[in-house]
């Protein structure tokens, strides 16, 4: 590859520890170090601690992590300032699958390139890395139908795009085949020799496999039992009475020695002989280092030449391109919510021109707010945990910050709920023969427009606390069916209890039904024709209902602007919320 090469990161920790957040130790006071230009092999059982060092090391998670000293090139840095300058490929491979290779790619240039860099440029660096890593033929390819080891390559493709220094990689050969395996050491092993460090965990490797890399770390019950070439090895085990049989894998064996199937003892010996990876620091001194100077330090390594606006423009054609490639979901989110508005519209027939179905006009409302509450509620509630793996991804390599993604999801989801909410409200008060006076109607649709985007609001600030559709569904019937009952759905709002009834009017599914019902209801005085074949009919004026109901016809600037501030204060919270989560 002959992108630029801004010099090797060489990085140096002692006595580094983690634990979990209910106090228990995964990493105890290990040492070690990485020299830039070098492809390196995190080694251990499974459960020892390999992904903790990772994602702790890359500043991906280290927040219960402390580190005695932590160097890079000589100098004192930290955990935050190794994650500006590296990227981070967890285990599971997360893609825009609904992109082409090529459009990934593109995308990801203008993220991390910003306009510093021309497009031709652009295409040069997309083409130089397609070609070096075996993508060429599949560039116009969705990233959905890609192979396991297409999906690794590509994974890393889109992060060189920005020149990391470090790139940390948690069991990339996992569920590979022998073949596929090599090819993505031999890419990751090219990538070394440009100078840029390569620490990745393996699970299980070859002997083969295991020549391939520069240096091996390996970790027993959260200590470091070995550093040092993979030739080293077995003279190492030797020296300290542990010698591999000619026949067996060393990396293996060294393995079988860590879970203990040759006695509990020898993973204490194996550290005590490593010195929990402080042997490495003293055999090889940082006076040995070939330090990369610059005139104002390290942090000059970062390359994030994009601006807010520039970045979150791009998101906005990204997700918009991929909404228009699913649009499954949005079909079935209009049509489900207008046939639902049809149906009632249908059962409902004409009774908002009858002065003796008052009474079942009412029920209309409650069933076309009831329709707009719940169909608004659950179909955003899943679109956030089907996608956070891959926002923690891009947002750790700083494609884009929370608040970018966040805006960018409430503004492509806005017109589409605006479009759903007010065909599904207008169908139904068409065929259920509502009044047709301007001020009345426009009223209405402004009510379900509101209501609608409040509680699609709250189904994305659910789709933050949940992360299976059973669990969100169990938390909007928690959540919902009080509030609807104690709203004027189950009970009229003069019986219901003192208390309940002032909690209720803060409520946004009473605001909204009671806005829509002084729509319906209210505003200026008619009379509805009475049937002949009826003798009295009581609400020939319809706003006596509102009257019998307890309801004000002048309180929809007051319901309006409660609903107004539902929207608001539930937006802010979703955000935090949707930050917190990302930064589990």
């Amino acid at each position: 590859m002959e992108q630029e090469k801004n010099g090797t990161c060489d990085l140096y920790f002692e006595k580094l520890s983690s634990a979990t957040d209910k106090g228990k130790q995964i990493l105890d006071n290990v040492s070690g170090g990485f020299k830039g230009g070098s492809l390196i092999a995190i080694l251990g059982p499974s459960g020892s601690g390999k992904t903790t060092f990772l994602n702790v090391l890359s500043g991906y998670r280290y927040q219960n992590a402390t580190c005695e000293s932590l160097k890079m090139n000589g100098e004192n840095t930290d955990f935050e300032h190794l994650a500006s300058i590296s990227c981070y490929l967890t285990q599971d491979i997360h893609l825009n699958d609904l992109l082409t290779v090529e459009e990934n790619m593109r995308f990801a240039a203008d993220f991390k390139l910003g306009v510093t860099h021309s497009q031709n440029e652009k295409n040069a660096i997309i083409t130089e890395l397609l070609d070096s890593f075996g993508l060429s033929t599949t560039r116009t390819t969705k990233a959905g139908k890609l192979s396991g080891g297409e999906r690794k390559r590509l994974a890393l493709a889109l992060e060189m795009i920005s020149d990391p220094k470090i790139i940390y990689l948690d069991e990339p050969t996992t569920g590979l085949d022998i073949s596929t395996t090599h090819q993505i050491l031999a890419y990751l092993k090219k990538i070394a020799s440009t100078g840029r460090t390569v620490i990745c965990t393996i699970h299980q490797v070859c002997a083969s496999h295991f020549e391939l890399f520069d240096l091996a770390y390996v970790i027993a019950d959260g200590q470091c039992a070995y550093q040092g070439r993979p030739q080293d090895l077995v003279p190492f085990l030797d020296e300290h009475g542990l010698p591999c049989n000619i026949y067996h894998n060393p990396a293996d064996y060294l393995i079988e020695l860590c879970c203990g199937d040759f006695g509990k003892d020898k993973v204490g010996h194996l550290v005590k002989a490593a010195h929990n990876g402080a042997a490495y620091i003293r055999s090889h001194s940082e006076d040995e280092i070939p330090t990369t100077k610059r005139k104002n330090g390290i942090k000059h390594l970062v390359n994030d030449n994009a601006t807010w606006s520039y970045k979150f423009q791009v998101l906005m054609r990204r997700e918009y391109v991929k909404m228009s490639r699913n649009l499954l979901l949005t079909y079935l989110r209009f049509l489900g919510s207008n046939f639902l508005s049809f149906a009632i519209g249908v059962i409902f027939w004409n009774v908002g021109a009858d002065a003796s179905k008052v009474l079942f006009n009412h029920n209309w409302v409650i069933a076309i707010t009831s329709n707009i509450i719940l169909g608004g509620l659950l179909c955003p509630i899943l679109s956030f945990p089907m996608e956070m793996d891959l926002i923690k991804r891009e947002l750790h390599n700083r494609y884009y910050t929370v608040l970018q993604y966040y805006l960018t999801v409430v503004l492509l989801d806005l017109p589409v709920s605006l479009i759903t909410f007010v065909s599904s409200g207008l169908i139904s008060y068409y065929f259920s023969g509502q009044s047709t006076e301007t001020d009345r109607t426009i009223l209405y649709v402004i009510f379900i427009a509101m209501l609608g985007n409040v509680v699609n609001a709250i189904g994305f600030f659910f789709g933050t606390l949940v992360i299976s559709f059973n669990s969100a569904i169990a938390l909007c019937c928690l959540t919902q069916v009080p509030m609807l009952a104690v709203s004027g759905y189950a009970i009229m709002f003069q019986d219901l209890p003192w208390m309940l009834e002032k909690i209720s009017l803060a409520g946004y599914a009473r605001t909204g039904l009671q806005g829509c019902l002084i729509a319906v209801f209210g505003l200026a005085p008619r009379k509805l024709p009475c049937p002949e074949e009826e003798d009295y009919c009581f609400y020939k004026e319809p706003h006596r209902l509102l009257v019998e109901f307890g309801i004000d016809p002048n309180d929809y600037a007051l319901c309006l602007n409660v609903l107004i501030a539902w929207l608001i204060t539930v937006r802010i919270v979703t955000y935090f919320s949707m930050k917190y989560r990302l930064s589990l």
